[in-house]
């Protein structure tokens, strides 16, 4: 590889990965910003469906019996949506859905550090669709789990990083053109001086 190439290619290397560590960078604070923005409309959902007690039931409220024991354990938790998920996990084991279409699977682990007095947001998927949720303590021994569609933010933040793929290697591309001319000015003094010197070897003419 002649020394111009190397020159274009040092050049194009250091513009890429400074491009991705700024991509990577934006990336995840935007990623923090989006889901931030979704935990804390869960939270607000958690606070609702806690204190259902002390809200006007509206109409479809059904708090109904569950699995586990747990009807009559939670006599004010509210229906919210059937967009949005809420159930509560017993110390049992046992899942009771309160809201949505379908229960939500969630990591033991994330369970029992809600159990424990930690509220936690944890990701998901259920049919195939990404969902965002929370979980929080609720009773003492019991967790209540929020959780909905982050399909949205999963396309924002799967565009975005499309987007820097592009804007990456259009940055590296243009660093490589710049660079191979800025390599051309800079060796030109050098060929020329092995172009003299190569005459002088052929010729034995020092002028």
């Amino acid at each position: 590889m002649s020394f111009r190439a190397r020159i274009t290619l040092l050049v194009a290397v250091v513009v890429g990965l400074a491009v991705a560590v700024m991509a990577l960078a934006s990336l995840q604070a935007t990623r923090a910003q989006v889901y931030g923005e979704l935990d804390r409309a869960l939270a607000q959902v958690a606070r609702v469906a806690d204190n259902g007690a002390t809200v006007r039931p509206g109409p479809g409220t059904s708090p109904g019996p569950g699995p586990g024991g747990m009807g009559g354990a939670l006599p004010g938790m509210l229906r919210v949506s059937d967009a949005v998920v809420v159930q509560v996990h017993g110390p049992d084991g046992g899942v009771r859905l309160v809201s949505g279409a379908a229960t939500v699977p969630v990591d033991e682990g994330v369970v029992a550090s809600a159990v424990s007095g930690t509220v936690t947001t944890f990701t998901s998927e259920v049919a195939g669709m990404p969902v965002r949720g929370l979980a929080r303590p609720v009773l003492g021994d019991s967790a209540l789990v929020v959780a909905a569609d982050a399909s949205e933010q999963q396309r924002v933040l799967r565009a975005l990083l499309v987007r820097f793929w592009v804007i990456g290697l259009m940055v590296a591309g243009a660093a490589a053109v710049a660079g191979w001319f800025a390599a051309g000015r800079l060796v030109a003094p050098l060929a020329r001086l092995t172009s003299a010197a190569e005459h002088v070897s052929a010729t034995g003419n020092l002028e």
